[in-house]
């Protein structure tokens, strides 16, 4: 996994709630802006292997609760991990940026954004159909 991920979001419908549900149960508040993610160790051929991040959340100036973006410090690779990531690009107009993949997002209405407000970014973005894409996406560029 890649030194960084950034998830931004394209419009206000994105809470702090339900991005800490996307992360839950996994997920321990430090102060209002960070969290640890924290799927616990694994042990894999001798070699004990930590699998916890740090998240950031950034708001909007005009609300504590509507995200604007999330930023993901040293990701692990465990699944849940993964899955919470798609579970948010996908059903909010949001989409993830790091330097070992290209832009994604598996939100048809974040690209319609995308295309009015940004169009140099729209044109990098993939619209990615199923979890199992994305995760091929996110993987393979490492």
């Amino acid at each position: 996994m890649g030194i960084e991920y950034s998830i931004i979001a394209m419009d206000d419908s994105v809470t702090q709630d339900i991005v800490l549900n996307a992360f839950s149960p996994y997920c321990t508040k430090k102060d209002d802006e960070e969290y640890l993610l924290d799927y616990g160790d694994e042990v894999y051929e001798d070699m004990i292997i930590c699998n916890h991040c740090t998240l950031y959340l950034s708001f909007k100036e005009s609300s504590k609760e509507i995200i604007e973006s999330i930023e993901i410090i040293k990701p692990s690779d465990h699944p849940a991990l993964e899955k919470a990531i798609f579970l948010l690009i996908h059903e909010h107009p949001m989409f993830i940026a790091g330097p070992d993949f290209p832009l994604m997002t598996a939100n048809k209405k974040c690209m319609d954004l995308l295309k009015v407000e940004d169009i140099e970014t729209y044109e990098d973005t993939e619209l990615v159909s199923s979890f199992d894409e994305f995760s091929n996406l996110l993987t393979s560029y490492e």
